[in-house]
């Protein structure tokens, strides 16, 4: 894991995502399971590529397997404009969902 974890921080440094991507799917086939620093590390590569929803479901993964601690900790790695984009994002996308839910009439 700890191969990997070097491997997805310098992709973060140079903004790789794609290749960021892909490790954490090798460390899953791996039967690996990714850390906090594997997706802290892969979602700074998906923020400096300007890659916000891939960005966002890799935080959405983090969370559902870390819980709130995962959360602060990808949180530490964003820059402050990365934060304040993927606060937008994660706005847009609640706004969209509650639209979605009104339209079929399950939110008032």
């Amino acid at each position: 894991a700890i191969n990997f974890n070097l491997a997805l921080k310098a992709c973060a440094r140079d903004g790789q995502w794609a290749r960021a991507l892909a490790l954490l799917d090798e460390m899953r086939a791996n039967e690996l399971e990714p850390d906090v620093i594997a997706y802290s590390a892969a979602i700074s590569a998906c923020e400096k590529g300007a890659q916000w929803a891939r960005a966002l479901a890799l935080l959405a993964a983090m969370d559902a397997r870390g819980g709130h601690a995962a959360r602060a900790g990808a949180a530490l790695v964003l820059s402050p404009s990365g934060r304040a984009q993927m606060a937008g994002v994660s706005s847009c996308l609640r706004t969209l969902r509650i639209r979605f839910w009104r339209s079929v009439g399950e939110v008032t």
